[in-house]
């Protein structure tokens, strides 16, 4: 099967259950799950999720800005790196850069808008 999409959302199946506003995951052709700390975000769930629903995903590769669930405070200017759970902080490590914060988080569970960034290497 051939196809594409030439906007920045795209519709996939659920893996599992998904919270709205967090980084998911590839999991397989057709399939998006919730992303963790160590693993290459490819969107960001705009739709809360249970397994093997429908979720509309937001694409990091998309233009624009995207609002995503913070894990722990975040400052604005910060990058934000995908952390446990699909949420984002700006603690770097060994997660994945996903993005610049556009607003401050002061706890964790605020909702602040980034910029995404795709995949580095």
């Amino acid at each position: 099967m051939s196809q594409y999409v030439e906007t920045g959302t795209k519709s996939f199946i659920a893996g599992g259950s998904i919270s709205a506003n967090t980084f998911v995951k590839f999991s397989s052709v057709g399939v998006v799950a919730t992303a963790g700390a160590t693993e290459y975000p490819i969107g960001v769930a705009l739709e809360p999720a249970a397994k093997d629903g429908h979720v509309a995903v937001r694409l990091l590769n998309s233009q624009g800005t995207v609002k995503v669930v913070a894990a722990d405070g975040v400052t604005a200017g910060a990058k934000v790196y995908c952390k446990a759970n699909g949420k984002c902080d700006d603690t770097a490590g060994s997660d994945k850069l996903a993005g610049i914060a556009l607003e401050t988080a002061s706890q964790t569970g605020d909702i602040i808008e980034i910029i995404p960034i795709l995949l580095q290497s």
